[in-house]
């Protein structure tokens, strides 16, 4: 087994904090109810708003399982 696959858990216990912290900035600095995001023109592929956390939390996940 690689030693890759079997450090998993403490790579989480490390970048899970980081991660966790990010997550509120984020929140704060793109306020899709600012006037600013409001007059962005985005595509129409994009997810309303109601669902953009489940997208958006789906797509990082799976980013995280991609292999090296």
């Amino acid at each position: 087994m690689s030693s890759r696959i079997t450090d998993a858990p403490g790579t989480l216990l490390k970048t899970a904090p980081a991660v966790g912290a990010a997550t509120p900035t984020g929140r704060w600095a793109a306020d899709p109810g600012s006037a600013w995001y409001r007059r962005l023109r985005k595509p129409p592929w994009q997810p309303p708003e109601r669902a953009f956390g489940l997208v958006w939390t789906s797509c990082g996940g799976q980013t995280g399982r991609c292999p090296r």
